[in-house]
């Protein structure tokens, strides 16, 4: 299990509010799909979507007794700053073992930027088929968007200035939730 290094971070969302937005969140999901098929499907942008994807999973189901099924995409190769960040992309795996075409895609992240990941990660999909529609959901909005894209599922708004960084710690790797902002 890796640390976070809290040093030169500042806190800004802990477990509790953390755990009670994704909450928040599967009831709006479930609301709006309501009566819930198996055209709605959950999937995680990896690698924090995929923490994000599965603990919505898990709350839906425990809602309403339905198995949506659960996929997780790699955007490594779509990015637009590829060329930016290194050579040799890292790649994690897509695990989309279903068909998407006329599906009801929630497309799950956990912090909201600019929009290129979401552009990346919907150019990413449209390779498995069409879907019905994609709608987003994530943990933390920061508002400054680059792109004509919009979260319809937000847990928090939270206005940082541009050129501080927002990251998010997972319990899965970190052994607690929490959503910091890097301080330079």
């Amino acid at each position: 299990m890796s640390m976070v290094n809290l040093e030169n971070c500042k806190k800004i969302i802990g477990d509790t509010e953390i755990s009670l937005s994704l909450t928040r969140i599967a009831y709006q999901i479930i609301e709006d799909n309501y009566p819930l098929d198996e055209n709605l499907v959950l999937i995680g942008i990896k690698t924090g979507g995929e923490f994000i994807a599965r603990r919505l999973h898990g709350l839906i189901k425990d809602i309403t007794g339905i198995d949506l099924k659960m996929g997780f995409i790699d955007i490594g190769l779509y990015r637009d700053d590829l060329v930016n960040v290194t050579s040799d992309p890292v790649l994690n795996g897509t695990e989309i073992d279903f068909d998407i075409l006329s599906k009801k895609v929630v497309l799950i992240d956990d912090i909201f930027y600019t929009g290129r990941t979401i552009r990346a990660a919907l150019d990413a999909l449209i390779d498995f088929g069409r879907p019905e529609f994609v709608k987003l959901a994530v943990i933390v909005d920061r508002n400054n968007g680059e792109y004509p894209i919009r979260p319809d599922y937000i847990g928090k708004h939270v206005l940082v200035e541009k050129d501080k960084k927002i990251k998010m710690s997972f319990k899965e790797t970190e052994g607690e939730d929490f959503v910091y902002v890097v301080e330079k």
